[in-house]
């Protein structure tokens, strides 16, 4: 999701999807870790971005 898609969203909306967005991170972390599983780099490079992105809104909003 963009910046601005985000913009639209209630606090506790970005919050949510927040912690859903780390979860799942830490899943493909996880994941990469075992050399047996095939990940997406970027996969991961996108949560970080979407991470990042909802972090600054919700900074904003504070």
């Amino acid at each position: 999701m963009s910046k601005e898609g985000y913009n639209t969203k209630s606090q506790g909306e970005l919050q949510n999807i927040l912690v859903e967005k780390q979860l799942e991170l830490g899943k493909l972390i996880f994941v990469k870790g075992d050399p047996s599983q095939k990940s997406d780099g970027s996969a991961i490079k996108a949560l970080r971005r979407d991470i990042a992105r909802i972090q600054t809104v919700l900074t904003k909003l504070s």
